[in-house]
């Protein structure tokens, strides 16, 4: 299963030895291990808070299972599979879970436990939303961990809309670039249908900029273009300020991080010609928060931001 037993130094003398149960509690050590890649090799944090690393989620051996939901289903026909928080179908014994999200059988199928996780994640983006994460045409190339930030933040995007993302993100490129100024993502309009990331050197993708952009996506859909940003309504008064720019007092986290364009849609403030650029920010922006679960819905002006952005997905996704 891959579990980290015994390691030993150059000369082959054993440093440590690991035993384990069953499911990756430990039943025997001893020395100290050079190592955290332990049970079936995954990244323990046991001896910290008790749990261990399966990239896409939380294991507890003590407890048996995920202690996350997981975002898949990887079999919809095998009724083990609807049980997000079990392990392994409940057999440690036959299957081990590289990814956190699909059991495999080394002993039967060699080399099937043993995953490339970015190609992983870059496959699963493609099968489940359309969009390809490529490096061609970007100023650099994407890694596990910012592959991972697209797939966590996108599960997240298809559970608000219903499972719905597919619908508008079919057939997408995203691509990374190198942030030189204060910009974190740019959408294109011209039909290209392309988003980019922009990060500093190996930093991950932050989830808001991720929700922000898909914002834009959906919005600049060919043949969709601007229903959203051009909507009835998203020049209300009830969560806007007195400015022309969002609430604040419509989020309950309101951190700067929350929103990217502090930006008016009223004049003086803003040019006629510049009002469509204001009010597609706005709608990513509140599209974002609404994806955050950060709309505060105990303040009239969540209310108000929250109702716009469920009516204006409605025809789009049914019922929020």
């Amino acid at each position: 299963m891959g579990s980290t037993s015994i390691v030993t130094d150059a000369s082959g003398n054993v440093v440590s030895q690991t035993k384990y149960k069953a499911w990756g509690e430990v039943r025997y050590s001893s020395g100290a291990s050079p190592t955290q890649y332990t049970y079936t090799g995954q990244y323990s944090y046991t001896a910290d808070f008790g749990l261990m690393f399966y990239n896409a989620r939380w294991y507890d051996p003590g407890i048996n299972q995920f202690v996350q939901p997981d975002t898949l289903i990887p079999n919809l026909y095998n009724p083990l599979d609807w049980n997000r928080y079990s392990y392994v179908r409940n057999n440690p014994i036959r299957y081990s879970d590289p990814t956190g999200h699909k059991v495999c059988i080394e002993e039967s199928t060699p080399g099937s436990c043993t995953t490339n996780y970015l190609v992983y994640y870059k496959q699963q983006i493609k099968k489940n939303y359309g969009i390809t994460l490529s490096n061609k045409g970007g100023d650099k190339d994407w890694t596990t961990r910012t592959a991972l930030n697209v797939y966590e933040g996108l599960g997240n995007i298809n559970k608000a809309l219903n499972g719905n993302l597919k619908f508008f993100t079919q057939g997408w490129t995203f691509l990374m670039g190198n942030q030189e100024s204060g910009y974190h993502g740019h959408t294109s309009t011209d039909g290209t249908k392309q988003v980019k990331f922009f990060t500093s050197g190996s930093n991950a993708i932050v989830q808001q900029n991720i929700y922000h952009e898909v914002g834009h996506l959906i919005d600049s859909v060919p043949s969709m273009e601007d229903v959203f940003s051009q909507r009835s309504g998203i020049n209300n008064s009830d969560f806007l300020d007195d400015y022309g720019k969002l609430d604040i007092n419509a989020l309950i986290d309101k951190s700067p991080d929350m929103y990217q364009h502090d930006i008016s849609v009223f004049s003086p403030y803003v040019k006629d010609e510049d009002k469509p650029y204001a009010q597609a920010e706005h709608w990513a922006d509140m599209f974002a928060n609404y994806v955050a679960g950060n709309i505060d819905l105990a303040s009239d002006e969540g209310r108000a931001m929250n109702g716009f952005v469920e009516g204006a997905l409605r025809p789009y996704i049914g019922v929020p």
